[in-house]
């Protein structure tokens, strides 16, 4: 990777995310809504693809694996207004690059989540949660 392009990543927490990334490297408290959701997955994906190590404390995983396990996700068992399946995906996705960062939580999270298969292929719960308004 280019190293202005990498420094110019690495910057963006900085500039945009100061809550998240202080959250990560301090513990410190954050927002837990969807939309802060994503921006904490942004911050996972973009210390892992940039290679970079020390950037999270245990104390920020807990919490992000706990917002994870009590969020309505689309594929959970008797939600009735489940995120996008996008964000499902990209917060999922988030707990392999934890994993790789050498915290594993993923079958804590799986395991703790009634998961009903059907509703990937379910076009009116994804419609519903499209078009929610609570959920953007």
């Amino acid at each position: 990777m280019n190293k202005d392009l990498k420094l110019k990543i690495k910057s963006y927490p900085n500039v945009v995310a100061t809550a998240i990334k202080s959250c990560w490297l301090f513990g410190n408290e954050t927002v837990w809504d969807t939309k802060a959701l994503q921006d904490n997955a942004d911050y996972i994906y973009t210390r892992k693809l940039l290679g970079d190590t020390g950037w999270f404390v245990a104390e920020a995983v807990s919490k992000y694996i706990y917002v994870i396990k009590q969020m309505s996700l689309a594929v959970k068992a008797r939600v009735e207004q489940p995120m996008l399946p996008h964000l499902n995906a990209y917060l999922l996705g988030s707990l392999n690059f934890l994993a790789h960062a050498d915290t594993d939580l993923r079958a804590e999270v799986l395991g703790s989540i009634k998961l009903d298969l059907s509703k990937l292929n379910d076009a009116k719960a994804y419609y519903r949660a499209a078009h929610s308004k609570v959920l953007r």
